[in-house]
């Protein structure tokens, strides 16, 4: 049974492929998009419960995906969990402007990820 569905969207595939295994392993559906274009197809062919959102992006980043996500009200619903090697303050107050649940700076610690992912689950579960 699965715990949930969690989507990583980030260019990195080492990124993807280290979170998708962890989170598998958890119990937890995972789907990834390499790109904010596909990021956006995706949610809206099959909504996750989560998403772990990158900034930096090839075709559309990860700013413009909270930006279509605000735009389809999806932010209301679908908490995101920014995961980005940016860590200056404008550009993690922008993200929390924008809606996002949390913020987690690169290099990243797999605990920390996974505590974040169950807490943000359980709150929007409520």
């Amino acid at each position: 049974m699965s715990m949930g569905k969690i989507m990583v969207a980030d260019d990195d595939t080492n990124i993807c492929e280290l979170l998708r295994l962890y989170l598998e392993k958890e119990g937890y559906t995972v789907t990834l998009a390499h790109d904010g274009e596909s990021a956006v197809e995706q949610f809206f062919a099959d909504t996750p419960d989560l998403l772990l959102l990158d900034i930096m992006m090839p075709n559309l980043d990860g700013f413009g995906v909270l930006s279509a996500m605000n735009k389809y009200r999806w932010i209301d619903n679908v908490p995101v969990i920014m995961i980005s090697a940016e860590s200056t303050h404008t550009f993690i107050e922008r993200a929390y402007d924008m809606g996002v649940t949390d913020y987690i700076s690169r290099p990243f610690d797999m605990m920390v990820v996974r505590r974040r992912v169950i807490n943000t689950i359980m709150l929007y579960a409520k």
